[in-house]
């Protein structure tokens, strides 16, 4: 069991059915997890719940549901290798660049591990999927996953005691990676003042694969009332927010910014960055002798 605290990071697991209010979430929720796809698409709210994350200038993660069913359950195993990226994770690798986003969670549902019919999908081929995905995901968005060590690896493994229970042994596999362990029931609250020390009532069970569950799913079939949440799940980081930001690669230096409309006033460069500064120097001068032309001419007219 494992006692929560009450400042931990607390973030919004989203989804097409929840519409998000800014201004009731600013200063109270510290990161949003973004679904990206249903059983066959995208997820319809995708790209604008990425974008209220900027807005809110908080950490981005992206949830990708696995479905096995769509892979192909009647492959052997030991064909395994026709399971590749074009194939399977194209759609993830070829996700917008115009925002960033900082982790990602591989999420199976119970409701994904049987085929049409109903019928239970191997269970060896289920501990499989998330492993190679996660290895691709790492390798395409962050850094190499031979490279990286455990602690720091930023795709995460995530399901619920009941879809554990479906997959063969992930002991021997699972446990290379960090796992978010879905956390039912806790007091139903309805404001923000009240859910963290609520929260910290829970003992919390390890259900888990992995020794390190850096994202715990709690509530995911919410009975809250949280301003502004438009009945979100919740999701909690356990440890500091130093640590979280640390872990996800999140500073808000680093956080691109809008300009206001009209506003010409060149961004301001990175600390050091001379290159930067040089060139927003000479597109200031370049701008201010534009401008000065334009007056000459009209006084020679």
């Amino acid at each position: 069991m494992t006692n929560l605290a009450s400042t931990f990071p607390l973030g919004l697991f989203v989804n097409e059915n929840n519409t998000l209010d800014i201004n009731k979430l600013k200063g109270n929720v510290d990161f949003l997890l973004v679904k990206v796809n249903g059983t066959t698409d995208w997820d319809k709210k995708f790209a604008q719940h990425v974008d209220e994350a900027y807005q809110l200038g908080i950490p981005c993660g992206l949830a990708i549901y696995i479905d096995p069913s769509t892979v192909d359950f009647n492959w052997p195993l030991k064909l395994y290798d026709r399971w590749n990226k074009e194939q399977v994770l194209g759609k993830y690798l070829n996700l917008p660049a115009t925002k960033k986003f900082n982790f990602g969670v591989l999420y199976y549902h119970p409701s994904r591990m049987v085929d049409a019919a109903g019928n239970a999908i191997d269970p060896n081929w289920l501990a499989s999927i998330p492993i190679y995905m996660a290895e691709n995901l790492q390798d395409a968005w962050f850094t190499k996953t031979k490279d990286t060590a455990f602690a720091d690896r930023r795709i995460v493994i995530g399901c619920s005691p009941t879809a554990l229970e479906k997959v063969a042994d992930p002991n021997t596999n699972w446990r290379d990676w960090p796992f978010m362990p879905v956390v039912d029931g806790f007091t139903n609250t309805s404001t923000w003042d009240t859910i963290r020390a609520d929260m910290a009532t829970v003992d919390a069970p390890a259900v888990s694969p992995s020794n390190y569950r850096p994202l715990w799913n709690f509530d995911p079939y919410p009975s809250h009332n949280l301003p502004g949440t438009g009945g979100a799940g919740l999701v909690a980081y356990l440890g500091s927010k130093e640590n979280f930001l640390k872990w996800c690669d999140y500073s808000t230096a680093s956080t691109p910014t809008t300009p206001d409309a009209g506003d010409d006033t060149p961004t301001t460069p990175d600390t050091g960055d001379s290159v930067s500064a040089d060139l927003t120097e000479t597109n200031t001068l370049l701008l201010r002798i534009a401008v000065a032309s334009e007056k000459i001419a009209g006084v020679l007219k």
